[in-house]
């Protein structure tokens, strides 16, 4: 979930807020480094507060994959719970946690908290239910380079090989997988779907995306609109809000990008924000910092939207054209297991007109997508109400296929 700005802002569509830059190499090739060895690198101890007593097996491991450079390999960290008991006949069956937006830092790894992000009761829940967990950080969080954020091989890869490096270390595994994801999460588990026949021995069976960002060229303008709405409706805090996570999020894909592009941050931010962006790279905390910032601004101006935050022209950068158009665009081809998409139609952080969009165009290409929409629900409650049918859908999903 987005914990960098809960506290004290309000929330903006992920979608919008990340389309304003982007974060993936613009190398075309997309095949993964050979990795001959044992995927799992080490493994040590980790302890959820609430998962880790339902747990047999409660570790974090560091495991080797494909590197968003294109041609090498690099490490990444995930938690692993397997459930106590007797596993059936043909293993543990797995669910592929996949997280919200945390930041790009190492210090905002889900891993490096006993909460996981903010989730872990609900992954105690399918723990208890009989399925072996694995919750990947994703590659950079926690991990070499910083996290590219929105890079949807990278995020999808991070979860394909956290399975099976997971799978290495347990003998009770089965090679039955799901994955299950919310916000950049809901992204980054269509991203596993595509990139699941890289699992070897494993058997995909399906994936559920909540509020998945989508459609990001889309809602390039989005974010703007909305703040400069809530202004002529003197909802001036809100649409400091909306201003702050725009350009925090757009703090995140520039902090990607730079790793395997030429593009920095004064390519994407103007003077203001520009003092502040870069320290995305080493803390969580930065929309706080930003939105701070506009508030002192709107105080001594009486308009947010002179802050000079993005700059105009930003998207005309080839590496953030060519992110915006390919690169971080999920369910582009034909996905070959069913998917569960939920959204809240009360939801300002992943519009719903843009999960109906990303919904037709997959149904278009021919995969096979319940979509669900649950009235009233925002950004968080689509995801916290949606528990129970999420766990049945991954329960038909295990008992109408054979192990």
């Amino acid at each position: 979930m987005e914990r960098t700005l809960a506290t004290s802002l309000s929330v903006l569509a992920i979608a919008c807020s990340v389309a304003l830059s982007g974060c993936n190499s613009s190398n075309d090739d997309d095949t993964p480094a050979a990795i001959s060895t044992k995927l799992t690198v080490s493994s040590v101890d980790y302890v959820a507060t609430n998962t880790t007593p339902y747990s047999a097996y409660s570790q974090k491991i560091t495991y080797s994959m494909p590197s968003v450079n294109a041609g090498q390999t690099t490490t990444a960290t995930a938690a692993v719970f397997v459930p106590q008991g007797n596993a059936p006949a043909s293993g543990w069956p797995i669910i592929a946690w996949a997280h919200g937006t945390t930041g790009v830092a190492d210090v905002c790894a889900p891993s490096n908290s006993p909460s996981l992000g903010g989730v872990d009761p609900v992954i105690a829940q399918l723990v208890q239910l009989g399925y072996m967990v694995v919750a990947p950080d994703y590659e950079g969080l926690g991990s070499p380079e910083i996290h590219p954020y929105l890079n949807l091989a990278s995020e999808g890869r991070s979860i394909v090989y956290a399975v099976m490096a997971a799978r290495e270390n347990v003998a009770t595994a089965g090679k039955r997988w799901v994955a299950y994801g919310h916000s950049q999460g809901g992204h980054a588990a269509l991203g596993a779907a595509q990139y699941a026949s890289e699992a070897t021995g494993l058997d995909y069976l399906g994936t559920v995306a909540i509020a998945p960002a989508s459609n990001l060229g889309m809602a390039i303008s989005g974010g703007t609109q909305l703040a400069s709405q809530l202004l002529a409706a003197n909802q001036v805090e809100s649409a400091i809000g909306i201003l702050a996570q725009q350009i925090t999020f757009s703090a995140y894909v520039t902090a990607g990008l730079k790793q395997t592009t030429s593009v920095d941050y004064s390519d994407v931010f103007d003077t203001q924000a520009a003092q502040i962006v870069p320290q995305v790279e080493t803390r969580c905390d930065v929309g706080n910092l930003i939105g701070a910032d506009l508030v002192q601004h709107t105080k001594s101006t009486g308009n947010p939207l002179s802050y000079q935050g993005l700059k105009a022209n930003f998207a005309s950068v080839p590496a953030i054209s060519t992110f915006l158009s390919t690169l971080s665009e999920p369910a582009t081809v034909k996905l070959n297991q069913p998917v569960m998409i939920i959204q809240g139609d009360a939801d300002t952080t992943v519009p719903k007109q843009l999960t109906d969009k990303l919904v037709v165009d997959m149904s278009n290409l021919g995969s096979s997508v319940t979509y669900t929409v649950l009235q009233n629900a925002t950004h968080v409650s689509a995801f916290t109400d949606s528990v129970p049918t999420v766990v049945g859908f991954i329960q038909g999903r295990f008992t109408t296929t054979t192990p």
